[in-house]
C-alpha cells in the first residue's frame, strides 16, 4: 500500500527469531455454545491461537465482540488474528533465511577451492 499513507516506517528484524517464537496449530472450531453464533468452519483447520500469537506479535491480535443475534441476549467476545498481517514477517524471514543459505553456499565454495 502507498508510503504516503504510512508513517514510523521501520524493517522488521530478526524474523526468523519470530518465527521460532510462534507455533501453527490444526483444529477443529466448536460448534455450540458461543461459538455457535460465528457460523465458524466445520472441519479441520491451520492457524494459530490467538492467545499464544499475541505473546509474540500482539498487534496481530485484537479483541472482538460480535452480538449473538435477533432475540438472544449479550454478545460474544474472542481474539481474532490478522493473518495477512503475518506476510511481512514471513517474507522478511524468507530473505533472511536466504541470505544465511547464500552465506553457507559461499563457504562451501571456499572450503572446496582449498582441496
Amino acid at each position: 500500500s502507498d508510503r504516503k499513507l504510512k508513517y514510523d516506517i521501520n524493517k522488521i528484524d530478526n524474523a526468523r527469531g519470530i518465527l521460532k517464537r510462534i507455533e501453527p496449530k490444526s483444529y477443529f472450531y466448536k460448534q455450540d455454545g458461543d461459538a455457535g453464533y460465528l457460523n465458524l468452519s466445520e472441519g479441520r483447520q491451520y492457524g494459530f491461537i490467538a492467545q499464544e500469537l499475541e505473546l509474540v506479535l500482539p498487534d496481530l491480535v485484537k479483541d472482538q465482540v460480535q452480538p449473538k443475534g435477533f432475540k438472544k441476549e449479550g454478545n460474544v467476545e474472542y481474539k481474532a488474528v490478522n493473518y495477512v498481517g503475518l506476510i511481512p514477517v514471513l517474507t522478511q524471514a524468507l530473505k533472511e533465511q536466504q541470505e544465511l543459505i547464500e552465506k553457507l553456499e559461499l563457504c562451501i565454495t571456499e572450503l572446496e577451492n582449498k582441496k
